[in-house]
């Protein structure tokens, strides 16, 4: 595993940036035993998709799937995410959608596909919607001890200020 520090040669002496992680594991939900309306929850669609988090670090993209694999290769119209700052991960759910509906089974064609040919029409013809549910680093900063509401505001924020193609945060459900 990599250190979670950057070692480079500084005025005098070594300076220090952090760097991100290698893998983080996302949150994943959690069933409730029965209905509940709470206001220290948010409810959110399940958009039948597959998790995806994305690291951005000096201008690349890294898409980690729920398993911790890379599946960059897999959604190259993901690429714009790159224009985020470095040192930004999303925390999110990686949909087709027909008609504005997910499908699980084409998400789940695209995360399989090597063809490189196939994977770029693909990315033309049936292109992936990334609907982002949290911001858990920016600009190398580690937000996970923030709360959600605070987290959430500078995704949006975030997000707005970018104008990415394909890149939504989901509206929270109220009850």
């Amino acid at each position: 595993m990599r250190s979670p520090f950057l070692f480079s040669p500084g005025c005098g002496g070594i300076a220090i940036k952090p760097m991100l992680p290698n893998t983080i594991n996302p949150m994943l939900a959690k069933k409730a035993d029965a209905p509940f309306d709470s206001e220290q929850h948010f409810f959110e669609i399940k958009w039948d998709g597959i998790r995806g988090l994305a690291f951005i670090e000096a201008g690349r993209l890294r898409l980690q799937s729920r398993q911790l694999l890379d599946i960059t290769p897999q959604f190259p119209e993901l690429a714009c995410l790159k224009r985020l700052p470095a040192g930004t991960v999303l925390d999110g759910e990686l949909v087709v959608l027909r008609q504005g509906k997910p499908t699980l089974l084409e998400i789940q064609r695209r995360a399989l596909l090597q063809d490189r040919r196939r994977i770029q029409w693909l990315s033309r013809s049936m292109p992936v919607t990334y609907m982002v549910f949290d911001l858990v680093y920016l600009k190398s900063k580690p937000l996970m001890a923030e709360t959600l509401s605070v987290r959430r505001q500078a995704l949006e924020n975030l997000i707005q200020q970018t104008r990415l193609p394909g890149v939504l945060v989901p509206v929270v459900l109220s009850i």
